[in-house]
This record gives structure tokens, sequence and C-alpha cells, in this order.
């Protein structure tokens, strides 16, 4: 049986709802993904899986820079 013939009534408190609990999972998402970083910290190969090129720094620019013939 039909309760409402017109279709649902929607009201403005269904929108607040609905607002309001998306806003707490986004909230609660943010909060989490705060904590937990995407990718692990201090991966000494980070660069190379992520495809970047970082070429070695050999020693003979090094010792240019020091000063060093």
């Amino acid at each position: 049986p039909l309760i409402h013939k017109d279709g649902f009534p929607w009201h403005w408190l269904d929108l607040a709802c609905l607002a309001f609990i998306a806003g707490a999972a986004a909230l609660a998402w943010l909060i989490d993904f705060g904590k937990h970083p995407p990718y692990p910290q201090k991966d000494p190969r980070m660069a190379e899986a992520l495809g970047l090129h970082h070429p070695q720094v050999s020693s003979v620019v090094i010792a240019k820079y020091e000063g060093n013939p």
C-alpha cells in the first residue's frame, strides 16, 4: 500500500542530515589521512619507485665544491 500518494515528501532536515553525515565522514577521513601518510617515509628507494631520476654525485664534484683540486 502507498503511504504517500503524491510521492515522498522531502523536508529540509533530510538534506541537513545527509550533509552532517557526509561532513562527519569526510572529517574522520581527513584526520586518519593526516595520521598515516599515503607513502612510506624515509624509504631509500622511493625516488626509484616513483620513476624519478637522481644521478649520484661523484667524489670529483664534491671535491670541487670543497675547494680541493
